[in-house]
């Protein structure tokens, strides 16, 4: 129906899929083949993408010397070019996240919240939990725990806040403080330069702080996508072939 009325880009993996054949325009990622079911690799690939081709925007449609835009383009592709690094040191703390794995692997019902940028994030931690381990998970919206959500947060209810530094970290701060007051298990993701979490965290999985929020969907998902299938691994699920799902769609 897209094509009824405008041009359209596909982002895949696969030359030759059926979104390839439909689309106006395509970029391929070649992230290689990925087995798995939920897929990670191609997620952080596509993600990349999407930043790149909003770079390119940026550079072409940028007025004449707007040396602001130029330089915000810029630092966002210095930021890019290090998120290999940032994600081999979240890697490195693998051992650590395996341990909270199976501390939770118990637990019946998750709840993920961000604000900002960290939304998204929210929700595919969410789905990458429930999609592997069959472990209820809802992502959230932070700002909006008061409209529903927040009647959720009981004693022992695992919370995972998504916390990179920027203009949201203090308002996300409030949100946690909210939800440990009401006995929930905090799952803090954030910065390795905070000190004020020991009391109001009950783990917490450090980012390097050079991770700025524009770019924390591609380094603080990872940590999340560990997690899903370290939980996976200690219930005995398969993490690349979770029950009633497939890579695509097969039926009408």
């Amino acid at each position: 129906m897209a094509r009824e009325k405008s041009k359209t880009l596909g982002i895949v993996n696969v030359v030759g899929s059926a979104i390839a054949s439909e689309a106006d325009f395509v970029i391929y990622t070649h992230a290689g083949l990925e087995i798995g079911v939920a897929a990670t690799k191609t997620y952080l690939c596509q993600l990349t993408a999407i930043y790149l081709f909003a770079a390119m925007l940026s550079l072409n449609m940028a007025p004449d010397n707007d040396s602001i835009d130029l330089a915000q383009t810029t630092e966002l592709l210095r930021q890019l070019d290090r998120v290999p690094e940032f994600i081999e040191e979240v890697l490195a703390e693998s051992d650590s996240i395996l341990e909270m794995a199976k501390k939770y692997k118990d637990k019946h019902d998750f709840f993920f919240i961000g604000r900002g940028y960290s939304y998204p994030i929210a929700l595919e931690g969410a789905l990458k939990l429930k999609e592997i381990t069959y472990i209820h998970g809802e992502g959230y919206a932070a700002g909006e725990l008061k409209h529903g959500p927040l009647a959720l947060m009981d004693e022992g209810v695992p919370v995972v806040v998504i916390m990179p530094p920027g203009e949201d970290y203090d308002h996300t701060m409030s949100n946690l403080e909210e939800v440990k007051a009401r006995k929930a298990e905090v799952i803090a993701v954030t910065t390795s330069d905070e000190k004020d979490l020991g009391e109001k965290a009950d783990d917490i999985i450090t980012i390097n702080p050079d991770v700025s929020e524009i770019i924390a969907p591609l380094v603080y998902i990872v940590p999340l996508q560990i997690f899903a299938y370290y939980v996976a691994i200690e219930k005995e699920c398969d993490p690349d072939k979770p029950r009633n799902l497939a890579k695509s769609v097969t039926v009408n």
